[in-house]
């Protein structure tokens, strides 16, 4: 059994040491992992990760396989020099504290500069996608967010890039300049919006933000433009309530929109929250009628 053929390689912050992860759908190995001033002296980390060879680590903590597969039967359907696909998961900065979430959001100068460092080393390698800050939240700093976006070129770069945002630091003109780099460039923009909830109710009890009527405002106007792929919605107990609409919510509000429903993660900020939405009456009858994807 093969896993799906992602090329993918997240380059990953881990306490402190960069960690190259290979990705698959169900299964991520270990590359490598480096000192940050190790990480810093890599001219070329396209190259470096075509090269270096897949090691599993002393401490298997990061090989995770998804829980319906049966992980003595997965490999990897391809190889380091084919890798098209850079996922740059090194700053974890967030403006929301949300309770579902299991990253540290705090700001570290180290981290970010790292993270700018490798947007520009990766330029220049015809990849297929450059994903961009899974772990935190990409449209913080727009300013040189925009810089980076105005040197990509279809040709030389990049097809596609990646984003998954909240979208709370977004507004109308950020989003045209989001499709005029997409128009002027023939580059995709493909984000996914992380949106937890469909009443201003729920979503600030989750998420500690007042502005739930801009959210859906900005995911509107994603949509209406084309640059999104998908909302991400997590459950948690206390939204139980409302997840048997959560799709029909969204197919009316933005028909054809993907959502990817998913069970919270246990995390130190709730544990127990994970088996208690996984037990409960809703999540089965949801599963049963209408599936997480």
């Amino acid at each position: 059994m093969h896993c799906c053929e992602m090329n993918l390689v997240r380059i990953f912050s881990y306490y402190d040491k960069i960690r190259f992860i290979a990705c698959c759908f169900r299964q991520n190995e270990v590359l490598a992992e480096l000192t940050y001033d190790e990480y810093r002296a890599i001219p070329d980390i396209v190259e470096y990760c075509r090269q270096i060879h897949r090691v599993q680590p002393a401490n298997h903590d990061f090989n995770i396989t998804h829980p319906s597969c049966n992980a003595q039967e997965l490999i990897c359907d391809w190889t380091p020099d084919e890798i098209n696909r850079i996922d740059v998961c090194i700053d974890n900065a967030c403006n929301l504290n949300c309770t579902m979430c299991n990253i540290p959001h705090e700001f570290n100068k180290e981290k970010n500069e790292l993270y700018w460092d490798t947007l520009y080393k990766i330029k220049g390698h015809h990849l297929e996608v450059i994903y961009l800050t899974t772990q935190g939240e990409p449209f913080l700093n727009k300013q040189k967010l925009f810089a980076y976006l105005d040197t990509l070129s279809y040709e030389e770069d990049t097809h596609k890039i990646n984003f998954i945002t909240n979208p709370t630091t977004l507004d109308y003109d950020d989003i045209c300049r989001l499709k005029a780099f997409e128009d002027r460039t023939g580059i995709k923009v493909d984000i996914g919006v992380s949106c937890d909830a469909i009443s201003a109710e729920t979503y600030e009890k989750i998420r500690f933000n007042p502005h739930f009527d801009r959210v859906i405002e900005n995911i509107k106007n994603l949509y209406k433009f084309g640059l999104t792929y998908c909302i991400h919605y997590t459950v948690m107990p206390e939204k139980l309530h409302e997840l048997k609409n959560v799709k029909a919510w969204w197919a009316k509000e933005c028909p054809g929109l993907q959502v990817h429903v998913n069970p919270v993660y246990d995390t130190g900020k709730n544990n127990g929250a994970a088996q208690a939405v996984q037990n409960s009456t809703e999540w089965k009858d949801f599963l049963a009628n209408q599936g997480c994807w």
